[in-house]
């Protein structure tokens, strides 16, 4: 601990004398020479230069919903570790995400940077054997340097929470008045960090609420006491929902039109309104009508619209307790239709409701093991699970573990039940890989592929499928049940009563 504590305290020492020095950027919201984002540095671990190293950018066009493709771009340095890239032109501030290669696996540098279209940044990035850090330079650094100051802050936050033991139940009250009072004091060294800096007032607005989120944290943690922790408690979950209530507006930031840029904080907004609702409903439940009321009535403009296109495009707030139903759900969907003004959102928005319950599936042929042809039309009658999938896909591992474990085995059984493993890579070598580890698919599952065509497939751009897993269940009559599902156990009832019918 004390190794890691001086390592931190240096890494601060050394942001603050970046800061001082780095030149100040104007703020350009709207730019008419469309300047291009450009940055260059170098790798090193122990002091020298990491050659031929490999890193990957990740951003998104802006007002892009969450559960979207991001755009890549993949560098690589030189002998003497040198990179360099650019960033496309835009109008607005972007989120960018920075990953290095550790040990043939990717290591998010914090939680991404706010990107301007004046910037002009040096990075120096240093390894160990475990982990990296970078320090920033030239015009436009100083925001990129804070924000890492922030997460260090959001570390030793977390930290100090821990300590508090809010996991046991003894003087829990004093625990969560020393919770609150902790959430205000980091609260506070973070406004005093960014206040103190020569960013203009708008970016700091724009770094308060996209980088360490304590209020964020905050409500996180009552939801994990409430839900979990404390469950079969309810003299405790009473006493947690008290405080909560007591200190919500405490913690929490006033409507402002800076958001629209802030893409990590629409997740907080949105997981912030669903906790309340979780919090506060007689049943520890939340329903689409009254998560989709909370956002309609609580929000306007481009705040309201990026929320709603979080909702249904990415699920975001679809927290534990959400209990989804899909007619119910889709029908909020085509009324929200109307709130979609951003073109290109609109068109991701109306591929969206090509999925809506009661829709025929749209009839595509993949490629099964055997090298025949599996049409979706040759499978009415059966209940059919699609799940899509790729190599590399984190989140499909997730999805693949928890159903093989705790709902394929009360179906498997079933003849009248098939999941159906569709692989999305174009190279077949790819999918026999991700058969062979066993982690995406399984072989008791019927497992076809895309084959070359990959992402141009049909019937991905049917579908104009952005993110993966992709999941969607198809009752006997080759129609869409649903693509929005909750808990695993729910995704069993769900099956069961397809079967049965």
């Amino acid at each position: 601990m004390m190794a890691t504590d001086n390592l931190r305290t240096k890494r601060l020492k050394n942001i603050i004398i970046i800061l001082f020095f780095n030149t100040i950027p104007l703020f350009a919201f709207s730019n008419d020479k469309k300047e291009q984002p450009t940055f260059h540095g170098t790798i090193k671990k122990d002091g020298k230069p990491v050659g031929f190293d490999s890193i990957t950018i990740q951003y998104m066009k802006p007002f892009s919903p969450i559960g979207t493709v991001s755009s890549k771009e993949y560098v690589v340095t030189d002998a003497n570790g040198n990179f360099s890239f650019k960033l496309p032109k835009f109008g607005q501030p972007i989120k960018m995400i920075v990953n290095i290669r550790i040990k043939n696996k990717k290591l998010r540098l914090n939680d991404g940077y706010l990107v301007e279209a004046s910037d002009n940044i040096r990075i120096d990035i240093t390894k160990t054997e475990s982990s990296a850090f970078a320090e920033f330079y030239g015009h436009g650094a100083e925001k990129y340097n804070i924000t890492n100051g922030l997460y260090d802050l959001v570390r030793e936050f977390i930290e100090k929470r821990t300590g508090l033991k809010l996991f046991r139940p003894d003087s829990l009250s004093k625990k969560l008045v020393s919770f609150n009072g902790l959430t205000e004091k980091y609260e506070k060294i973070k406004q005093n960090i960014i206040n103190h800096s020569k960013l203009d007032d708008k970016m700091k607005k724009m770094i308060s609420y996209e980088f360490g989120n304590f209020h964020s944290l905050w409500s996180t943690a009552y939801r994990k006491y409430f839900y979990y922790t404390y469950r079969n408690n309810q003299e405790l979950q009473s006493l947690i929902k008290n405080s909560f209530n007591e200190n919500k507006d405490r913690f929490s930031y006033e409507n402002d039109s800076l958001m629209i840029h802030c893409r990590n904080y629409f997740l907080d907004i949105a997981n912030r309104e669903a906790i309340d609702l979780l919090i506060n409903s007689p049943s520890s439940t939340i329903s689409s009508v009254s998560f989709y009321d909370s956002i309609k009535t609580k929000y306007s403009g481009l705040l309201r619209e990026r929320l709603m296109a979080n909702f249904f495009i990415g699920n975001v707030g679809v927290i534990e307790g959400f209990q989804m139903n899909n007619l119910v759900h889709d029908s909020l969907m085509l009324e929200a239709e109307k709130y979609m003004t951003i073109s290109f959102v609109k068109k991701i928005y109306s591929d969206k409701l090509r999925l809506s319950a009661g829709k025929e599936l749209f009839n595509s042929s993949f490629i099964a093991l055997n090298g025949n042809k599996v049409s979706t039309e040759s499978l009415v009658g059966k209940v059919v699970l699609i799940d899509m999938w790729a190599l590399g896909c984190s989140w499909c591992a997730v999805f693949h573990k928890m159903f093989h474990q705790d709902v394929y085995p009360l179906l498997k059984d079933n003849k009248d039940f098939i999941y159906l493993s569709i692989n999305s890579d174009e190279d077949p070598k790819r999918w026999e890989m991700g058969l062979k580890q066993g982690i995406y698919t399984s072989f008791e599952y019927l497992n076809v592929s895309t084959g070359k065509l990959g992402t141009a497939h049909p019937f991905l751009k049917h579908y104009n499928i952005q993110s993966l897993p992709f999941l969607l269940l198809i009752d006997k009559k080759g129609k869409i049940h649903s693509n929005n599902f909750g808990e695993m156990r729910d995704i069993a009832m769900v099956v069961q009563k397809l079967l049965n019918q």
